[in-house]
């Protein structure tokens, strides 16, 4: 669900985000990539949690965006399994980039596939790791 959701919203944001939020993007793009360099596991969730909100708000449709607020609390809880052991998140700076770029270009549907992409990776983690607890 949150994969087409937030596909969506990565493909309206590319046609719709304004300048200053495109840069507020860069931004925590950035601060991101700074948290995972010092494996800092609470700015990596801060900034990434703020990195997927300025998508979805810059989509402009109030429809799509309740849907996603419903679903950032459950996935705060999933990026705390994916950042607990920071090998599961070291591709995630490359993947937002990719989103990124996507955006900067005005690329909706080049958007849309860079976040399904990052979202299936996240899910494939998750998945992983629920295996990897039924069997310890």
């Amino acid at each position: 669900v949150r994969q087409d959701l937030e596909g969506l919203a990565a493909y309206f944001a590319a046609d719709r985000m304004q300048p200053a939020q495109l840069e507020e993007l860069k931004t925590v793009s950035e601060h991101y990539n700074e948290a995972v360099t010092s494996g800092s596991m609470e700015d990596m969730i801060k900034y990434d949690t703020r990195f997927h909100r300025i998508i979805v708000d810059s989509c402009h449709n109030k429809i799509l965006v309740q849907m996603i607020e419903q679903l950032q609390e459950l996935v705060l809880r999933f990026r705390y399994i994916y950042y607990d052991n920071f090998k599961r998140a070291e591709n995630m700076p490359e993947e937002h980039a990719a989103i990124l770029g996507a955006i900067e270009k005005n690329s909706p549907d080049e958007a849309r596939e860079a976040a399904d992409v990052h979202i299936d990776r996240l899910k494939k983690l998750v998945i992983e790791e629920g295996v990897q607890q039924r069997h310890v």
